[in-house]
């Protein structure tokens, strides 16, 4: 699962490809030419700006520059366009958070806009806000880009539908105008500026205290419920934010990475330097796309034969596309049988990508049928049920 990705902002992030040529993840990495990875902008698309690298066993990492992410929502494609296909083809998509246009995807979010109008302790939501009077009174308010405004969280005291008009419990220290995006959110931090005076230097430093890059940092407020800022360290692994005195939660990820799951806290009072070891940083395995669909070749007897030949067929990329394997004798005693250990002929195995649609054709054991490979690492034959054909 990504993490949220900020509107204009560089990301980087890591994903598997399936390989052609190989029976499994491998460390020969596939070749890239010039429009196989593209950004697809909100509907617009262009050649993306790099190309994947390999990093191991089958993963890749790309980035995208921040002008390839100035979009509500992104869609990357990984797709070879010279034949023969050496990849399966891969695609990504992002919804961006905090866009001039008051684009905010968190599932906190109840409504978000751009602002009519801004007084000393109101704002004035869009039209599209709620039309029932108090629909948001005590949630919260963020300005999270709104040049001056930017950074600002009010909680709302009352709000008039027929106007959308909220009024705050207290004051913006910089008024929101004509134009500028909000999100209003559960919760609430009333008083709490995302500017504030207080300058906070985090660094994140790794077990032999390393500077960690490229960790994702987020600020919560101190219920560890409401996301105020997000911010990815420097080559120094550190972040800056500028806060009021308060109490924050502050949380850790990185991408590829197990996330932390026990927020540090931070108590702000003055300027600032924290320091804070990072989470054990276990790479996660990437779950493999690849079923091993296994059996025994019988006869319509049912009496199993070495040498029969089964073909799986696929109108599109199927793992193996066309693929044909040959029954082979096992050894019964290391290798996989029936339920009848007398079974130790005719067995044979071949990897699928989970979720394709598959003919199976098989002459001598009559046999022709069209199956859904699961969504697991390996299935027997004869449990899966037949599809529609």
């Amino acid at each position: 699962m990504f993490p949220r990705v900020t509107y204009g902002k560089a990301f980087t992030f890591d994903f598997p490809l399936v390989d052609f040529g190989a029976t499994d993840y491998e460390d020969t990495p596939v070749t890239f030419a010039a429009g196989d990875t593209r950004v697809i902008k909100d509907g617009t698309a262009a050649n993306a700006a790099n190309n994947p690298v390999h990093i191991e066993k089958g993963i890749y990492r790309l980035t995208l520059t921040a002008a390839e992410v100035q979009a509500a929502r992104v869609t990357v494609t990984v797709i070879d366009q010279t034949g023969p296909k050496e990849w399966v083809d891969a695609s990504f998509t992002f919804a961006t958070e905090g866009d001039s246009a008051g684009q905010f995807v968190e599932t906190d979010t109840l409504h978000a806009g751009a602002a009519q109008a801004g007084g000393a302790n109101t704002i004035q939501l869009a039209a599209t806000a709620s039309s029932l009077n108090n629909y948001y009174n005590d949630q919260l308010c963020v300005l999270p880009r709104a040049g001056a405004a930017e950074g600002q969280a009010r909680t709302i005291l009352s709000y008039v539908g027929a106007t959308t008009t909220a009024t705050l419990k207290s004051n913006w220290t910089t008024n929101p105008g004509v134009g500028t995006p909000y999100a209003i959110k559960a919760g609430s931090v009333d008083g709490l500026s995302l500017t504030g005076t207080n300058t906070i230097t985090i660094t994140i430093n790794d077990a032999v205290a390393a500077a960690v890059q490229g960790v994702e940092v987020s600020l919560y407020d101190s219920a560890n419920t409401t996301l105020l800022r997000q911010a990815t360290t420097d080559t120094a692994g550190q972040v800056v934010f500028n806060l009021d005195d308060g109490t924050y939660a502050v949380r850790q990820a990185k991408t590829g990475y197990q996330p932390d799951t026990t927020p540090e806290t931070l108590v702000v009072t003055a300027d600032a330097g924290v320091t804070y070891t990072g989470v054990v940083f276990a790479a996660v395995a990437a779950a493999s796309p690849l079923c091993t669909v296994s059996g025994f070749a019988k006869d319509a007897s049912g009496v199993t034969h070495d040498g029969l030949t089964i073909s799986f067929l696929g109108d599109g990329p199927i793992g193996l596309s066309g693929a044909q394997v040959t029954a082979r004798r096992i050894d019964v005693v290391s290798g996989p049988t029936e339920t009848n250990p007398g079974w130790d002929a005719g067995y044979f195995e071949v990897p699928l990508i989970r979720l394709a649609t598959v003919r199976v054709l098989a002459v001598k054991m009559q046999m022709d049928l069209i199956i859904t490979v699961p969504d697991e690492g390996s299935a027997l034959l004869t449990t899966l049920t037949e599809s529609a054909k």
